[in-house]
């Protein structure tokens, strides 16, 4: 979140249709039994391991190869879109499954991959200070590769893009700065994209109370998505408080991107500080201290969960009465999941997890 202000993935082919249920009458309850805490908090680490991923550095390219590895081991049409501002050159990876119905609109998951130090002012001082960035934002990164790795084999009438940013923090020279997510929106509009949502994920992780909380924030109070949200909280009995604030003022992260375009877009994160003061309330925001053994992966997994049963709601997601596959499909489905996504062997192989939170 930017200032208030290769992996070797072992993959079998996914199957071509999962038969599950849909819409918001539907019951995806096994779809969102596949959401892996466990999964999610190692995609954290690996991204944590990388020291810091400041946009200028050379390993913030390396954490965009491993993103691209993870989702393109998922068998979806994965590329780099590549951008330059300033001195600095920097990508996005973009995933895209292809709607299938006859005037799909899109429905963007999408998070920075980026990190900074507050105390980084300089060039040296980036290369110096740690900025491991495991709530801001390789919680929202990993969240977008599970949100991929469950939804990779269900049809849907509309087009789901996963999307991890470059250069969403301002960076010691002020030259970054939601640089990644603009040049995406751009190159949206220049395609004549329709959207039907974009759900942009930053900071997720940080949990202060004993409940798991989150705040969706909306451009205006006519926005679907905190309801079709608290709907699903409530239809799947999940864990999870959500505080709905519409402010058109709070653009410290990507869907500021998508709203100056004019697109649907809000911005899921955890808890903030007050009404009054809308900023992360995470202490370790920006410092060498934001590190994985301070999120809670119960808040990551409800979130995620979440996420996924709305976008398949809105989606328009196969239904296997109208196409008849026979649910034992599904089974195959998870074990396939298991075998092709909890191997990232590259960066950080054996090496613990390091988690406290439950």
């Amino acid at each position: 979140m930017v200032g208030a202000a290769v992996t070797i993935v072992l993959c079998f082919p996914l199957l071509s249709q999962v038969a599950v249920p849909g819409s918001a009458s539907q019951d995806w309850t096994d779809v969102l039994d596949l959401i892996d805490g466990g999964r999610m908090m190692d995609t954290v680490s690996e991204l944590e391991d990388f020291g810091s991923r400041a946009f200028n550095m050379n390993t913030s390219e390396r954490a965009a190869t491993y993103i691209h590895g993870r989702l393109g081991g998922l068998g979806i049409e994965t590329s780099f879109q590549n951008f330059t501002f300033a001195d600095h050159s920097a990508s996005n990876v973009v995933a895209v499954m292809p709607g299938q119905g006859t005037s799909p609109k899109t429905i963007v998951m999408g998070a920075h991959y980026d990190s900074e130090n507050m105390l980084a002012t300089n060039l040296s001082l980036t290369q110096d200070l740690s900025a491991p960035g495991a709530d801001d934002d390789a919680s929202g990164v990993a969240a977008v590769i599970e949100l991929a790795t469950i939804l990779a084999g269900i049809d849907t009438s509309d087009t789901l893009k996963f999307v991890a940013f470059g250069a969403e923090e301002l960076g010691y020279d002020q030259s970054g700065g939601l640089r990644g997510s603009h040049h995406f929106v751009d190159q949206e509009m220049a395609a004549g994209a329709v959207y039907e949502s974009a759900i942009i994920l930053d900071m997720i992780g940080y949990r202060d109370a004993i409940e798991n909380r989150i705040t969706v924030v909306n451009r205006n109070s006519s926005d679907a998505f905190a309801a079709q949200a608290l709907q699903a909280v409530s239809a799947y009995g999940l864990d999870l408080s959500i505080n709905v604030k519409t402010s058109q003022m709070i653009r410290y992260s990507d869907h500021a991107s998508f709203w100056d375009a004019n697109y649907k877009a809000v911005l899921v994160t955890e808890e903030l500080e007050s009404a009054t003061a809308p900023y992360p309330l995470n202490p370790y925001y920006h410092t060498s201290d934001d590190t994985s053994d301070k999120l809670s992966e119960s808040q990551i997994i409800e979130v995620t969960k979440c996420i996924a049963a709305v976008v398949l709601d809105i989606a328009g997601a196969e239904d296997p009465t109208a196409v008849g596959t026979d649910l034992s499909d599904f089974a195959a489905l998870a074990a396939v999941i298991g075998v092709a996504i909890a191997v990232p062997i590259a960066f950080r192989v054996g090496k613990s997890r390091r988690r406290k939170i439950p």
